[in-house]
């Protein structure tokens, strides 16, 4: 039996595509072995495709944790509640699933901000394209469309907060790119928290069919406007505590954009008394307009209105949950978006020490 014919070695694009196919931090261990290999490109892939999969599966082993995986079944769980059993069981194990690969190509880096917005736009959209996948496929397996709206939003917001939360991030001032990568993090957390604020107004008003007219209106456009209130009550200028400073010869623009960046995030510039700040007041009232069609198709209830009959009662439960869900995870963000901005302001201000001392040297 004769030697393979073929060009020996591998080709370029072969050894690329493996390379990027390994987990980033295992590259290393596996580049100098793949361009060792003298192999026909067939037989070099075959080669490649079996050392990637035993890196995956130890990465995946190395990463696993069984309370970081009960947290994220629970909380997906939450997020497609109500939807038939069998789908949800069939949802949960895939994203399971995936996100098992995903540690296993993060691992061994710790939990960061910076790694939350990619996960939350992976997981709306794996939920969504396995969604379509199983209603071509198997219908009886997917799960109605707003279940999948439903879990895709939720789910996109609670997973990558739990997990960064449970892996307890790297200390967010170590290096200029990690201080940005936390900024632009604290910024989609906001943004994806705020998101599934409206997602809730609008199934709240699916949940309790108005009887007066322009209340779905009202409490629609309530809570985007309190939002706004609380955020502007926290600042002293509408560009933050940091105005942009003009370009000089003699200032970093870097450090600056930071220290401007930084007074964007959501928390108030400072604490101008001892009272409860007016900020305050404003996020209250947004989740008290949140939970109010709650109360009333509870008064309906207990008054007897024939309305009541109307109210879907299970939807409702899931939005409470979801509420609740969203006010303990909104202590968490304000709590990052805080942290991010002042560590922000420390490496500017002591990069700006530095500065001062090798001007007067």
């Amino acid at each position: 039996m004769g030697i393979p014919t073929g060009k020996i070695g591998p080709r370029k694009w072969i050894r690329f595509l493996a390379e990027r196919l390994t987990p980033r931090y295992q590259r290393d261990f596996i580049a100098g072995d793949l361009q060792a290999l003298a192999l026909v490109p067939r037989l070099y892939a075959w080669r490649a495709a079996k050392a990637i999969a035993c890196i995956i599966k130890y990465q995946m082993i190395a990463s696993f944790d069984v309370w970081l995986v009960t947290g994220e079944a629970s909380l997906l769980w939450v997020a497609i509640a109500g939807s038939p059993f069998l789908p949800s069981i069939v949802l949960l194990m895939l994203v399971l699933a995936a996100l098992r690969v995903r540690d296993a190509y993060i691992y061994s880096a710790g939990g960061s901000p910076g790694a939350m917005a990619p996960e939350a736009g992976g997981i709306a959209m794996f939920v969504f394209l396995a969604e379509t996948a199983l209603g071509w496929t198997a219908p009886s397996l997917a799960l109605p469309t707003e279940r999948m709206i439903q879990g895709a939003v939720i789910g996109a917001v609670t997973l990558p907060a739990w997990r960064m939360i449970f892996r307890k991030g790297e200390p967010l001032d170590k290096r200029p790119r990690e201080l940005q990568e936390s900024l632009v993090a604290a910024w989609h957390m906001n943004l994806l928290w705020a998101a599934a604020g409206v997602v809730l107004s609008l199934t709240n008003a699916a949940a309790v069919p108005e009887i007066i007219y322009g209340r779905d209106f009202l409490l629609g456009g309530l809570p985007v406007v309190l939002l706004c209130a609380a955020y502007r009550l926290q600042k002293d200028h509408f560009t933050g505590m940091h105005p942009r400073a003009p370009l000089s010869l003699f200032r970093d623009p870097r450090q600056d954009e930071l220290l401007h960046q930084s007074a964007m995030l959501w928390f108030p510039d400072r604490r101008k008394s001892s009272k409860l700040p007016a900020y305050v007041y404003a996020e209250v009232l947004y989740f008290v307009v949140l939970v109010l069609p709650a109360g009333l198709a509870a008064w309906r209830w207990i008054s007897g209105d024939s309305s009541a009959a109307q109210v879907d009662w299970r939807q409702l439960a899931i939005n409470v949950g979801a509420m609740a869900a969203l006010a303990a995870l909104w202590i968490c963000i304000k709590r990052l978006n805080r942290q991010t901005a002042l560590a922000l302001r420390e490496r500017a201000e002591r990069a700006q020490a530095l500065d001062s001392r090798g001007q007067n040297g």
